[in-house]
């Protein structure tokens, strides 16, 4: 099993990586292939016959007898082989016969494509909110069948099942007819029963990362005879190819009524799919091995939340999800990238740099574009989607490359809850204030290491960067001079006229703390310029663009913000705040005491203001928060 220190560093600091072999992944070329799956795609192509409705009979084509498997397995009366999931819940819905424009209820914690087959079969998506782990809210479901809802859509999402029983009772309750989006659970069962037939239809996936990977394709379940036949006309069964699948007798469905949508599987996908069935039992139990493995390695990591099942065993084990419980989004992302850097493929679903497509409020094609309205609509959901992180789980993956797993999350969580441990300033009681934080960037504060590092780095780097040198911002909160204080506060200091505000946080990582409201800025914006007595000079805006630029060639390392330590010894960092009052805003130190060696100016340490700019990239690369920083003048 891999080990790590409590103090190792972390690989986004510059440590050694958990591991280094890639993380597998569908889309990097893993897959659960033998050299059996391989050959039965090579006799379906030297077949010449691609196409399921050709002379043969049903039951001597690839596709019939993969259908005809699939009942056998699921204990279903009929399957129906197709393009893809999404088309297996359009083709569901089409079949139900429902009114044009019907109010269709979905889970708003799902891949887009849920929504997009409501829509792809005339219907209108209605959102329903996710408890906290993730799994649709059976309160909030009863509350959208009772406005009248003409179907539903449940999702047992990356894999974990939703509460089937309690859905059925409240849909059976109001007639509502209920389609399963299996598409990412195919082979789960909950209570014993597969996933996909509790409800009217179960549409599955074969695409890349499912159970069964034939690159694109899907099915559908049901034991509804009349619904299937319109399902089968509607996927493309034409000029009496219908009765087919009836060979018992005529199933009373007109199949020139309905439209044909041209959405059949072809034999190929069907050849490879029904080879990749005598193996799923064995890829199946791989999958919940690696999960079970894992999570009893994360069960006792302080500052996560694992994702728990609605049942024991109810999860097909292809994901990994926990959440980071009251961590904003970006702080999300920046535990996603530390994990990508020790060598594990994880992802923020509410990352604010990467879109992830899960967070419903990216869906601009169903909520418009305002993302703050969207995510107001359905803020249980938002709240949650955005503190998870999503670790896809390779059939493929070894017992070690799950310890990998384990100690890289371990070794980021410690780093993570070290820093949202760590004391506040003495303007803010308590800690760092949780609800509204604004963020610092860490992947320029490399705050996985620690406070003496970065001060020791610091002092390393005088000389390289002695005339463009990158000092740290103050903190906003710090907006104080010395004076008699006239609100009450400290002896000694006078706080700002504008006390702190909260903002929304930023695109950064790491710390967070209370933001203070930007004052107005500085005249002109001044370097150290390497005149006598360190005077200073105005620099232009695009100055200040070559001269941050240059810093930053000649460092190979960017720094933290730190504005000083405070009188009780705390030190003091300033946020990544986009300022509306662009390009910077004064921040003052207070006496001699609260400033740390390397910003003190070489005269006696008086009362200062610092003008500092605030760069605004067009990116938001880990250098973005990185900004130049000038001499401090005194106080006039």
């Amino acid at each position: 099993m891999t080990t790590v220190s409590a103090g190792s560093m972390l690989a986004i600091d510059g440590g050694h990586p958990v591991r280094t072999r890639p993380w597998p992944t569908y889309d990097k070329g893993d897959a659960f292939i033998s050299a059996e799956d391989e050959a039965a795609v090579v006799a379906a192509i030297q077949e010449h016959r691609f196409f399921r409705y050709d002379d043969r009979p049903l039951d001597q084509t690839y596709t019939g007898r993969l259908e005809r498997r699939l009942c056998e397995m699921f204990g279903t009366r009929h399957a129906l082989a197709c393009t893809s999931g999404t088309t297996a819940i359009a083709l569901a819905l089409l079949a139900l016969d429902l009114p044009p424009s019907s109010p269709v209820a979905c889970p708003a914690f799902t891949f887009p494509a849920t929504p997009s087959a409501i829509l792809l079969a005339g219907h209108r998506p209605v959102l329903v909110e996710c408890d906290e782990n993730l799994h649709l809210d059976v309160t909030d479901l009863a509350r959208v069948l009772d406005q009248g809802v003409k179907a539903a859509v449940v999702v047992h999402m990356r894999g974990y099942a939703s509460d089937m029983p309690a859905i059925m009772a409240l849909a059976r309750a109001r007639g509502v007819p209920v389609v399963e989006d299996a598409v990412p659970a195919l082979g789960a069962t909950l209570h014993g029963r597969h996933l996909g037939t509790f409800g009217d239809f179960g549409a599955f996936s074969t695409q890349s990362d499912k159970s069964l990977n034939t690159g694109e394709g899907g099915f559908l379940l049901t034991d509804d005879t009349d619904a299937y036949a319109r399902a089968v006309v509607f996927s493309g069964a034409y000029e009496g190819r219908l009765q087919r699948h009836f060979p018992d007798g005529d199933c009373g469905v007109d199949d020139l009524a309905y439209p044909i949508f041209g959405v059949r599987m072809d034999e190929i996908r069907a050849a490879l799919a029904g080879s990749l069935l005598d193996r799923l039992p064995r890829r199946l139990a791989l999958h919940q091995r690696n999960h079970d493995h894992a999570v009893a390695g994360l069960s006792l990591v302080p500052g996560i939340t694992l994702r728990r099942p609605v049942a024991e065993g109810a999860y097909l084990g292809e994901a990994l999800i926990f959440r980071l419980p009251g961590a904003t989004a970006a702080e999300c992302s920046w535990f996603a990238r530390a994990l990508h850097a020790e060598g594990i493929e994880g992802r923020a679903l509410g990352d604010p740099r990467r879109v992830n497509v899960r967070a419903f409020w990216h869906w601009r094609f169903l909520l418009g574009p305002d993302q703050d309205q969207a995510r107001a609509r359905l803020p249980a959901t938002a709240r949650y989607v955005a503190e998870a992180i999503d670790i896809p789980m390779s059939a493929n993956l070894s017992l070690a490359d799950c310890d990998d797993l384990v100690a890289a999350v371990t070794k980021v969580a410690a780093a993570f809850g070290g820093l949202m441990s760590r004391p506040a300033c003495p303007a803010h009681s308590g800690g760092y204030d949780r609800g509204n934080g604004v963020l610092l960037d860490l992947a320029s504060a490399r705050s996985g290491v620690s406070l003496a590092w970065w001060d020791d780095q610091k002092r390393r780097s005088t000389r390289r960067l002695e005339r463009f040198r990158l000092l740290p911002l103050t903190c906003g909160c710090l907006d104080q001079t010395p004076a008699e204080s006239p609100t009450g506060g400290s002896p000694g200091v006078r706080t700002s006229p504008n006390p702190p505000s909260p903002e929304p946080p930023t695109a950064g990582i790491g710390h967070r703390f209370r933001s203070c409201s930007p004052t107005s800025a500085p005249a002109a914006v001044t370097r150290r310029n390497g005149g006598r007595n360190g005077s200073a000079s105005p620099v232009s805006l695009p100055a200040v663009h070559r001269i941050r630029e240059r810093a930053l060639s000649l460092s190979r390392t960017s720094y933290p913000r730190m504005c000083g330590t405070s009188s009780d010894g705390c030190r003091i960092y300033r946020g990544s705040t986009r300022h509306p009052t662009w390009p910077t805003a004064p921040h003052r130190y207070g006496p001699s005491r609260d400033c740390p060696a390397w910003a003190r100016p070489r005269s006696p340490c008086t009362p200062r203001i610092c003008s500092a700019p605030s760069i605004r990239m067009a990116s938001c690369s880990p250098t973005c928060a990185v900004r130049m920083s000038i001499r401090c003048r005194p106080v006039r």
